[in-house]
């Protein structure tokens, strides 16, 4: 089967839906706009100039945060200390507040991996692992600069 544009787009569009009705979070593209999770307004924002692909790959990702937020995170604060002071703060620019934001952006990308399969939805898993790689590694580049 040929994956084309339309096809993730609707991937996207049925992801964004199931984020409304699961968790009654927004989903908002906009141009330029950082990808990322607002828990205080419960929107997530995606930035509408990548490839329908990206931004689905990236939607789950975000997902993933929502889904974090949303059910019960103590799975992660007991098993990485560091998180149950992060969860409180989101914030936290110590060691600990860094392996805690680290610890969260590898959950989110496997939450939205599992959520793919578990709804059939389709991932090329070679381009889920590289965007998965450089957002990862641009958060390891964060947490070993100096402050």
């Amino acid at each position: 089967m040929l994956y084309c544009k339309k096809f993730y787009e609707h991937q996207f569009v049925s992801l964004t839906k199931y984020i409304r009705n699961k968790y009654n979070w927004s989903v908002i593209c906009l141009t330029g706009e950082i990808d990322r999770a607002d828990f205080e307004d419960r929107i997530v924002y995606i930035n509408s100039r990548c490839h329908p692909e990206t931004r689905f790959y990236t939607l789950l990702h975000e997902y993933g945060h929502v889904d974090i937020l949303e059910r019960d995170s103590s799975e992660l604060q007991l098993s990485v200390p560091c998180y149950q002071s992060f969860h409180e703060k989101r914030c936290d620019r110590s060691k600990s507040g860094k392996i805690a934001t680290i610890v969260e952006e590898i959950e989110a990308w496997k939450r939205g991996c599992l959520l793919a399969i578990d709804m059939d939805w389709h991932i090329n898993i070679k381009k889920y692992e590289k965007n998965m790689n450089e957002a990862l590694w641009g958060y390891i580049e964060w947490a070993g600069g100096r402050d």
